[in-house]
């Protein structure tokens, strides 16, 4: 059912009669929704069922305290300002001085801007994913001067580096060699790690490039490889999206990012 009807299976009256944990669970999952409001909408009606079968009152303070546990799951972030305000202000769960720090980092704010104590999932990562948004970098280095290069332990070999121009998720990366890589900021920090047997590395889960902000790919193989010295830049424009490239040795063959 969730494959066949996303959107039927979380309808208000579809979910209404279900437990807190199962509900929880339900939405929990990565479901291909067309719009998180539908997740929201339905946490709301599910509270207010259960409000006025016990016959207690449905105002938005009461909703709250009976949905906590479920709006923890609603990813409001990935909401645009103008379906924030017309649908989650006016049920008046939030008050304005929680509501106005939500919007603030849904125009490009930071997180930690949220006060703790609002029941507000932090993930900026959209439910629905459809192939269609699926962008695909394919690098080439031109130039073939390679040589066989034996694997050293802890031996890293910082291969790229990459920036975009608008905020995007790192699906994969293809490389010219099976192993581990690990994707680090322009201030060093580790935000993905990742293995493969294959010469295809998938993240378990979408990883957040944050954009005009430089990364780098460090890649450890676990055989020797055919590695090329030449440096070369590359530049990957897809609608709006530019991503700007740089291998120091030609390990990458494509990256794939969800718009």
């Amino acid at each position: 059912m969730l494959n066949k009807d996303p959107d039927g299976t979380i309808e208000p009256k579809a979910i209404e009669g279900l437990k807190l944990e199962t509900l929880k669970g339900l939405i929990q999952k990565d479901l291909h929704v067309s719009s998180e409001l539908l997740v929201f909408q339905a946490v709301i009606a599910w509270g207010k069922a259960q409000l006025t079968q016990k016959g207690e009152e449905t105002s938005g303070n009461a909703i709250r305290r009976e949905a906590e546990a479920l709006l923890r799951e609603v990813r409001f972030l990935t909401l645009k300002c103008d379906e924030f305000i017309d649908n989650v202000v006016a049920t008046q769960i939030f008050s304005p001085s929680e509501s106005i720090p939500i919007l603030r980092v849904i125009r490009g704010g930071n997180v930690t801007l949220i006060p703790e104590s609002t029941p507000v999932s932090h993930s900026t990562r959209k439910r629905s994913r459809d192939p269609k948004d699926l962008i695909t970098a394919s690098m080439s280095c031109g130039r073939q001067h390679s040589y066989y290069r034996n694997r050293y332990i802890n031996d890293k070999v910082k291969i790229n580096t990459f920036s975009v121009n608008e905020d995007i998720f790192l699906h994969s990366i293809g490389t010219k060699a099976a192993g581990s890589l690990e994707i680090t900021d322009n201030n060093g920090n580790i935000i993905a790690s990742a293995s493969s047997n294959y010469h295809l590395i998938n993240f378990p889960e979408a990883i957040l490039i944050e954009r005009d902000i430089t990364h780098n790919i460090h890649f450890d193989p676990s055989a020797r490889f055919s590695d090329d010295t030449i440096t070369e830049s590359f530049t990957f424009t897809s609608g709006s999206t530019t991503i700007r490239y740089t291998s120091h040795r030609c390990i990458v063959s494509k990256m794939k990012f969800w718009s």
